[in-house]
């Protein structure tokens, strides 16, 4: 609910898994079944908006419109006709600004840099690391990115970043990932410079185990 407050209680809005996941504290496997049992119930309707695109959403109402008496039916003409403009220009404004930092995309060129990563993380984490569900999982991730104004190429780069720190602690797991890239959402850090300069913090502050606390990540299902 509070996304769509952002979006100005649109009827529709989209919205990536991940952030969603994050929100609820919810890990992947469970965050679908959640958004199953309340698209059962009527709670909530929702549709696949394509590959590397989130989600749309739309939450039912479940109120009814309260009967007023009006004292002066032209001032409540007047006051609906304010709202409804102030509600139309701070759609205008959020649609101005998505365009403003939504990235160019070569789209031919994206999916040879999906493919690119998608052979990465076969080559080191096996080739049955990247199923479906996983795949999805993938793309709300890039998304993540790209919505805060990353380039696509700069989305997979910091994809790629975190699979090779996965490796280098030897947890070459999808999950472990997961576990980094949250991290660094969770910190705000949506370029490559941002996240480099994290990563190369003073390495001496550890934990009581002795281990480098930048790297203690844990799995996020």
């Amino acid at each position: 609910m509070s996304i769509n407050n952002k979006s100005a209680w649109s009827t529709t809005f989209t919205v990536a898994s991940s952030v969603l996941c994050t929100k609820a504290g919810l890990g992947t496997s469970n965050f679908f079944k959640t958004r199953n049992t309340l698209t059962q119930k009527g709670y909530i309707k929702w549709s696949s908006s394509g590959s590397n695109k989130a989600a749309r959403y739309q939450i039912k109402v479940l109120y009814s419109s309260l009967s007023t008496h009006s004292v002066d039916t032209s001032e409540d003409s007047s006051i609906d006709t304010r709202i409804g403009t102030s509600v139309d220009t701070s759609r205008a404004l959020n649609k101005h600004k998505q365009k403003e930092t939504k990235p160019k995309q070569n789209h031919q060129g994206d999916d040879e840099l999906y493919r690119n990563l998608i052979t990465t993380i076969q080559q080191n984490f096996g080739i049955n690391s990247t199923k479906p569900l996983m795949q999805d999982d993938l793309k709300y991730t890039l998304q993540d990115f790209t919505n805060q104004g990353t380039t696509y190429a700069e989305a997979i780069e910091i994809v790629t970043y975190a699979v090779k720190i996965a490796v280098t602690y030897s947890a070459n797991t999808w999950s472990y990932v997961q576990g980094i890239i949250k991290r660094w959402i969770n910190s705000s850090l949506f370029t490559m410079a941002e996240i480099k300069e994290y990563q190369e913090k003073p390495k001496q502050n550890k934990n009581g185990s002795g281990q480098d606390e930048h790297y203690n990540y844990d799995p996020i299902f």
